[in-house]
């Protein structure tokens, strides 16, 4: 919740280990935490290890409490956001659908977790460029948000900040500074001044700012949202990697080219995915194709 997510991570996976031994490895307790530690596993970016330890704990789940519960179903859009980091958007469309449909079935459609299935839609539309769809998932989960929870909870920020993003993308800088500035004051309220998502929002509005031409305050967003990112997710996250793209950006426009060519050169490509069947990556790149 902090956002140390490097602290985080050994300590669950002492807790997993500890309670195969003590509980069983087909114990709720097993799955419960295989399901956070997937959850960290997913924000370092390690998206296969994540990926194999949501299908563990909906294993465990569904043993124990049936086919459907709402914690597989929140394993299920865990997987769809594992899907889409992984650019595999059809899978996590798939994933996003059986989420929703079981919240519906379960008659908790406006959970937490029901709300990261909206961002995570919007998050695979803004990935196809399709800005108009991400827009209204966006705005659909503000709207759930503030039916919900309160309007300072950092959920009603994370669907500001969706929202923000898709405007930027539009085009549309104007309008997106103020669900961006709402944003980064809820989440410089209620969670830690270095946690990730507190940088996502600054580097978001540092990028708008470039865009309307403050430069000034511009400069301290982008640059400090980078760096927060990359120690908090390292260096290779996909959000790390936008919000150093932001940077060279306000680098470029500001006419720093020696700067904005120095960190070009930290740009990279996201891995290819290991532990997977390479004729498996062919159908699903072919299947996302169609």
């Amino acid at each position: 919740e902090l956002g140390q997510v490097d602290e985080a991570v050994p300590q669950l996976q002492r807790a997993l280990d500890a309670a195969k031994i003590f509980a069983g490895k087909d114990h709720v307790t097993v799955a419960l935490v295989s399901h956070v530690l997937a959850w960290g596993l997913f924000l370092k970016g390690e998206y296969v290890e994540s990926e194999r330890l949501l299908h563990a704990a909906i294993d465990v789940y569904q043993s124990v409490m049936g086919k459907e519960h709402t914690q597989i179903a929140a394993c299920l859009a865990l997987l769809g956001g594992v899907a889409c980091e992984r650019r595999q958007l059809n899978k996590a469309e798939r994933f996003y659908d059986q989420a929703r449909d079981m919240f519906v079935r379960l008659k908790d459609p406006d959970n937490g977790d029901a709300i990261q299935i909206y961002l995570g839609m919007a998050r695979v539309k803004q990935i196809r460029r399709d800005y108009e769809a991400a827009e209204r998932l966006a705005e659909e989960a503000i709207e759930i948000c503030r039916r919900n929870l309160r309007e300072e909870h950092p959920l009603t920020a994370e669907s500001l900040i969706r929202l923000g993003e898709v405007l930027l993308l539009k085009g549309a800088s104007d309008e997106a500074e103020g669900p961006l500035r709402v944003a980064l004051d809820i989440l410089q309220t209620r969670l830690h001044l270095d946690h990730w998502e507190t940088a996502v929002a600054q580097s978001l509005l540092g990028d708008c700012l470039t865009d309307l031409g403050r430069l000034d305050e511009a400069e301290a967003l982008v640059v400090g949202g980078f760096r927060t990112l990359e120690s908090q997710l390292g260096a290779r996250h996909n959000r790390t990697q936008e919000a150093l793209s932001r940077l060279i950006r306000f680098y470029e426009v500001t006419g720093a080219a020696h700067l904005a060519e120095q960190h070009r050169t930290r740009l990279v490509k996201p891995p290819p995915p290991s532990n997977v069947n390479p004729w498996q990556q062919l159908l699903e790149r072919a299947s996302d194709q169609r």
